[in-house]
């Protein structure tokens, strides 16, 4: 390659997809690549045109500081604003698929994933601004090292500080688990067997290699997801990137934090437009799913009696503050204690696959 080629936002004359018929369990082909294309950026939205323009135009200013074509593919799961204006408007090259209502997160990303053609595919937050030759970088060091399946990029606060908090490196276990439900990691944030203690030995300026990796900004080998599958649409809202590095890992691809391939990460826009009920049911059943699929009997018992206890004692919180003074406060956790005694009966009661 020449040290500098344009990079391709490539028009279609079928740039905007509308599913009115959308189903999870049809459609799981890839795609046939396309030799003129090396990278397939797939970026999810959800009723934040504000961040996506951002995104969008970091992706197109850095045109010039990349020797990778690529096309960019936006995932619209079902907004009710002008995000899809924004797109066919001020970005007319970029691929639109118009989901007609908001579905999985996972569900969504494969819909994207599905129709990209490039050798490597990304997975790309709305709220992430791409700073420099981030994706040259990260196809160079997947195209040289063979058993290299994932690398994801540093991910930056606003003022640069690296988000240290985004990398576990490895894949939960039944003690992490409990130091991070117990909320021993704020307590206690070096105890021997939450966070830190599975981040012991990476330096955020050195390439390391991990067991899992933040979704924020992942890029993929083609075949990787060939052999191992698409997400996997049974979670809802969490754990699916978690999920997704543990099926690489097993399948014998290794998983790697790339500092020099740099990007801003604004965070927890989606999470803050959710109620409180909402992202609870999501995230617990996504631990009941996780647990059950890579525990085993005995570990995802104790578990699920983990998640019943920790239920109980968070439930007095919970109606403080649907009780609180500030009406904003109490707008967004209404309802929480009904779903946390669903959850709570849930954890008790399950014994086939959590559905999300």
């Amino acid at each position: 390659m020449s040290a500098v080629l344009s990079i391709a936002f490539l028009e279609q004359t079928d740039s905007t997809m509308d599913f009115t018929s959308f189903s999870t369990e049809t459609g799981k082909r890839l795609s046939a690549p396309t030799p003129e294309i090396n990278v397939s950026v797939c970026v999810l939205n959800w009723n934040d045109p504000v961040r996506l323009r951002g995104c969008l135009q970091s992706l197109r200013d850095v045109k010039a500081l990349n020797d990778v074509n690529y096309e960019v593919i936006v995932i619209d799961n079902g907004s009710t604003d002008s995000s899809r204006e924004l797109v066919l408007n001020e970005f007319p090259l970029v691929r639109l698929v118009a989901l007609p209502q908001n579905i999985a997160l996972a569900a969504a990303y494969n819909q994207g994933l599905r129709l990209g053609r490039g050798r490597f595919l990304v997975i790309l937050n709305n709220d992430i601004v791409v700073l420099d030759d981030c994706l040259s970088r990260m196809a160079r060091f997947l195209t040289e090292d063979s058993t290299a399946g994932i690398v994801v990029a540093r991910l930056l606060d606003p003022n640069g500080s690296v988000q240290e908090r985004y990398y576990l490196c490895k894949l939960p276990s039944l003690r992490s688990l409990f130091a991070e439900l117990s909320w021993l990691d704020r307590i206690w944030p070096n105890n021997p067997w939450g966070h830190k203690a599975g981040a012991r030995g990476w330096d955020p300026d050195k390439i390391f290699q991990m067991e899992q990796v933040p979704g924020a900004a992942m890029m993929v080998k083609r075949e990787v997801v060939e052999r191992v599958g698409l997400l996997d649409e049974g979670f809802r809202f969490g754990y699916e990137d978690v999920d997704f590095c543990n099926r690489c890992g097993k399948a014998g691809w290794t998983l790697w934090y790339l500092p020099d391939a740099r990007v801003v990460h604004y965070g927890g826009a989606s999470v803050a437009m959710m109620e409180s009920r909402d992202t609870s049911l999501f995230r617990f059943r996504g631990l009941l799913r996780y647990s059950q699929k890579y525990f085993t009997p005995r570990q995802y018992f104790i578990l699920r009696l983990l998640v019943a206890g920790i239920l109980v004692l968070r439930l007095p919180v919970v109606f403080a503050l649907e009780l609180w003074p500030k009406a904003s406060v109490r707008t967004r956790w209404k309802g929480t204690h009904r779903v946390y005694l669903r959850l709570f009966w849930e954890s008790l009661t399950a014994t086939t696959r959590v559905a999300c």
